[in-house]
């Protein structure tokens, strides 16, 4: 019988790689073949390599977590240098808002366009600019202004000078004269006689008193301060807890755009002004034209008489002896440029504006077109509409059913004989110069941060 021989099946196991790489269990496995030691010796150069692989990593984690807190620390530096030189910038709008609020000359003792050093009140350097449109604060209480706050703040970073810097700007507005709120603003008190038609809120700091003949109807309200006493009838009344300032206008912001008109005639001690149309069109004195309609009566030390006239624009009125009278049809109204339509400097002299019953400016007996209409053909009922402004010991209006709508200010001011008292309410919303609240206000949306300079 023949025996054969049989290869081993170690090849077929393995595919692919030498069968002297694999030997039987009991002499262990073997990577001799591709340059590998022993199993031994290579747990051991594992070791040592993962050891050593471990070390850098931690090193490298170490040098990495330095790094990083070192970056982060710079960035915390330079992010608080940046807050700081944002709050610094901030006292500067502070420190102008402040100005405004407590020094009722901010006006005059800041000069537009100049840089003030605020250092003292920040970190670092600080200074803050004031414009207005006209680069003049000074000539119009009813300017904006607008504000920039520049600050700079340095620090050592990182062995470097860091520096930050930051800038704001606002603009701030006047506000209206709560006077102008109120048909009748009276800085003492208020009397109505003789069936005074009031649809309009009355103001006063003394009493305010009706012969129960007045006719209240819907807008109507009276208002005064303790120990001011409100008539019973005149409702509805409310005791305010403080009083109201009354304006002051700077009567040279007028005068120094007015035209100077003279009298039409003079009887003794009186000017007299009669049959007059005062426009921004029409000056029928033959003087020049204004073109905001503002004219000016200095009454050199004598009595003012006003018959006739007609006045679209703004009439000023100073140097009065005994007083201003108004005894015929006249009729005052705006020209549209924000400005009152009367402002009278009569000092310790009253005022009375008393229209008779039925008298009209007439044009073809004048002979003066009064309305601008081409003619001399109309006949115009008298009336006051806008800001009639009195420096006077007392204001009287009436003798007839006149209408007054706008705003009078004055002492001890009288309304009689059925004149018909009406709100304007575009006033409370008018900024009109020597007319403002004296106040500066945020305008909102205004607060911005500008880029700096390179």
């Amino acid at each position: 019988m023949t025996t054969q021989n049989r290869k081993p099946k170690t090849e077929n196991r393995n595919v692919g790689l030498p069968a002297r790489c694999f030997q039987p269990l009991a002499f262990g496995f073997r990577f001799s073949a591709f340059g590998f030691p022993n199993r031994g010796r290579h747990r051991g150069l594992a070791l040592y390599a993962t050891t050593l692989l471990i070390s850098l990593l931690v090193t490298g984690a170490g040098l990495s977590l330095v790094t990083l807190q070192m970056i982060h620390r710079r960035l915390q530096r330079g992010i608080l240098l940046n807050t700081q030189a944002s709050l610094s910038a901030g006292a500067g709008m502070d420190y102008v808002f402040w100005s405004f609020a407590s020094d009722p000359n901010w006006r005059s003792n800041w000069n537009a366009g100049q840089t003030y050093d605020l250092s003292s009140l920040g970190m670092g350097t600080l200074s803050a600019v004031l414009t207005d449109s006209d680069s003049n604060l000074r000539n119009n209480d009813t300017d904006t202004a607008t504000a920039t706050a520049t600050s700079s703040v340095s620090a050592i970073l990182a062995g470097q000078t860091t520096t930050a810097r930051h800038r704001l700007r606002f603009t701030a507005s006047p506000g209206v004269s709560p006077a102008l709120a109120y048909t009748v603003f009276s800085r003492d008190t208020v009397a109505f006689s003789a069936s005074v038609s009031i649809a309009a809120p009355i103001r006063g700091h003394g009493n305010i008193t009706d012969d129960l003949s007045a006719v209240i109807s819907s807008g109507a309200s009276f208002e005064t301060v303790a120990p001011g006493v409100i008539s019973a009838n005149l409702i509805p009344a409310h005791y305010a807890s403080a009083a109201i300032t009354a304006p002051t206008p700077d009567l040279t912001f007028y005068t120094s755009q007015a035209t100077p008109v003279t009298a039409t005639a003079t009887s003794g001690g009186r000017f007299n002004f009669m049959k007059v149309n005062l426009t921004p069109t029409s000056n029928s004195t033959g003087a020049a034209i204004n073109s905001k309609g503002v004219y000016w009566i200095n009454a050199g030390g004598k009595e003012v008489r006003m018959e006739y006239v007609h006045v679209k624009g703004t009439l000023i009125i100073t140097n009065v002896a005994t007083q201003v009278y108004m005894d015929k049809a006249c009729l005052f109204e705006s020209a549209g440029f924000g400005y009152p339509v009367l402002l009278i400097d009569a000092g310790s002299n009253p005022v009375n504006i008393a229209f008779p019953s039925g008298d009209v400016l007439n044009e073809s007996g004048d002979s003066l077109d009064y309305n601008g209409d081409g003619d001399q053909a109309d006949s115009i009922s008298p009336g006051i509409t806008g800001v009639v402004w009195c420096n006077s010991s007392s204001v009287a209006l009436g003798s007839s059913a006149y209408d007054f709508k706008g705003c009078l200010i004055g002492n001890a001011i009288s309304v009689s004989g059925g004149v018909r008292l009406k709100y304007d309410s575009a006033l409370s919303t008018t900024l009109m110069p020597g007319f403002t609240d004296g106040k500066m206000h945020l305008v909102r949306g205004s607060v911005t941060e500008l880029p700096l300079d390179p």
